[in-house]
């Protein structure tokens, strides 16, 4: 979407990556690393929530607000499955 987004603008979207995906791997644990995967998509919540207000595209407006929907959704789901993890890893202890 957003790679569409930019090139709809005739612009050259960056194949660069930041360093979330290597900082998530070295993360050992599987709640661990997706308890700091969620905290990812709440920051990227954070900056659509500050950025589509500011935008002149209504269309644009729409499209980002899907994906804020949609990473608002997935935050929700990730944190009922961390307790779902905690709530196991409970268990396996007692």
């Amino acid at each position: 979407m957003l790679i569409k987004a930019i090139q709809a603008r005739r612009e050259t979207p960056s194949t660069r990556t930041g360093d979330f995906f290597a900082k998530t791997m070295a993360i050992d644990g599987l709640a661990a690393r997706l308890a700091f995967l969620n905290r990812g998509q709440e920051w990227v919540v954070r900056r659509l929530r500050h950025l589509i207000p500011r935008l002149p595209e209504s269309l644009l407006q729409e499209e980002l607000g899907e994906m804020l929907s949609s990473h608002e959704h997935n935050i929700a789901e990730m944190q009922n499955q961390l307790l779902v993890l905690a709530t196991e890893g409970d268990r396996s202890r007692t």
